[in-house]
């Protein structure tokens, strides 16, 4: 996937605003809008700028807890006191529904919004595929040296 490509993606699942030059995106719900700049270097200023890092300061540990981009941060606080102003039990499947909608289409062609599950982490969904995989001893599972714990630990 080229780099271009692929933070447009990850700007949409994270609904990231990057108000710049360049190719229009908006993410799942369209309730924010962003521009790719065409150069490489300003593609990375745009991108370090949603996040509250201080200058100089390089953040690798995205496994465990990791910064989100601002705008995330708002909607995420939007959410959280729009459930707060207004508890209810369970899960608006509406919104659900159409949030895996958005994510089918944007994930491409042949992906239907029923083959998409959307769990907590990677941790969680990791384990709900090896618990229903029914492993018995003897079977062989291939990985490698380099896997997470949450991967190996299960097996």
């Amino acid at each position: 996937m080229k780099r271009k490509k692929f933070i447009a993606a990850f700007g949409l699942l994270a609904g990231s605003s990057l108000a710049m030059t360049g190719r229009t995106f908006s993410y799942p719900g369209n309730r924010s809008v962003f521009r790719l700049p065409d150069g490489e270097e300003d593609l990375w200023k745009v991108v370090r700028e949603e996040f509250s890092f201080p200058e100089g300061y390089t953040y690798l540990n995205t496994g465990g807890i990791g910064s989100v981009p601002r705008h995330v941060r708002s909607l995420v606080s939007d959410e959280w006191f729009r459930l707060e102003s207004n508890p209810a039990p369970g899960h608006d499947l509406n919104r659900w529904n159409a949030l895996k909608k958005d994510v089918a289409k944007l994930l491409g062609p042949g992906v239907e919004a029923s083959e998409i599950a959307l769990v907590s982490s990677a941790t969680e969904g990791i384990n709900i595929i090896i618990n229903v995989l029914q492993l018995a001893r003897g079977d062989e599972v291939i990985t490698s040296l380099h896997e997470h714990p949450a991967l190996n630990i299960p097996l």
